[in-house]
């Protein structure tokens, strides 16, 4: 699983993977299949794994992988140098969003920043040209979760908020958008309507991050400024989390 997953308190996370291994390890004998995973094979994947993934997948696609002859020479000593001529991906999700770049020969990273070998990661065979990159995730920049926060944002903004009503310019003239981060449904006969299911709330992944009760909340305190920031408190219920002051 991905961001979707990562958002929900780690308590959460590991029940419902404790649960999803037991199911697959012990398969209902009438199907007559027999499954096998452990914590590694069945588990929430990091942002820098999901990152990494689409980058090989890209270039997979693209036949820049491999030990291409037109990238190849030979030095003087009779060995043989093969270079890499990947592509970056920048890849937007639902919940996060991940930048993947390769990096040159001898290049000089800060303290700060990993590269990642894909050979000693053991994504690569050894037989291709050394990759070594740089895999960021930025949690809440996918589609849906940040389209959640900017709706908030345009709604707790006087230009666009008068007497409580909100009117959204990115919609029909005229339309009062509904104090929801749901999903905008527009028919065929111009009308336009806001999902007002919690479920199906974009501001939920974020609100459900920013909780009092979630370690990287709690302990963490540049998480909870930055919660706070886009008028989020983590103490109050998710409800409230999910409210736009002064909508009605």
């Amino acid at each position: 699983s991905t961001a979707g997953v990562r958002d929900f308190h780690e308590w959460y996370r590991d029940a419902l993977f404790v649960l999803l291994r037991h199911l697959i390890n012990n398969p209902s004998p009438a199907h007559g299949y027999k499954f096998f995973t452990n914590p590694f094979w069945t588990r929430p994947i990091t942002g820098a794994e999901e990152g990494l993934f689409a980058f090989i997948t890209l270039n997979h696609l693209s036949r820049r992988l491999g030990e291409d002859p037109a990238r190849c020479m030979i030095d003087e000593y009779g060995v043989k140098h093969c270079r890499n001529d990947l592509a970056g991906v920048v890849e937007v999700g639902g919940a996060s969003a991940q930048i993947v770049f390769p990096l040159q020969e001898g290049t000089v990273l800060p303290s700060s920043v990993r590269a990642v070998n894909l050979q000693r990661e053991r994504l690569l065979p050894e037989r291709y040209p050394s990759a070594d990159v740089v895999s960021v995730s930025f949690m809440q920049l996918g589609m849906a979760s940040s389209a959640g926060l900017f709706l908030k944002e345009l709604c707790s903004n006087d230009e666009f908020l008068q007497g409580g009503i909100c009117s959204n310019p990115c919609l029909f003239k005229g339309f009062q958008q509904s104090c929801s981060a749901g999903e905008v449904e527009v028919r065929p006969d111009g009308s336009a309507s806001v999902n007002e299911d919690v479920r199906k709330n974009r501001l939920k992944p974020l609100a459900t991050y920013c909780s009092v009760h979630n370690p990287e909340i709690s302990f963490k305190v540049t998480n909870e400024m930055q919660c706070r920031e886009n008028s989020i408190d983590p103490t109050k219920p998710l409800a409230e989390r999910m409210k736009i002051e002064n909508c009605s």
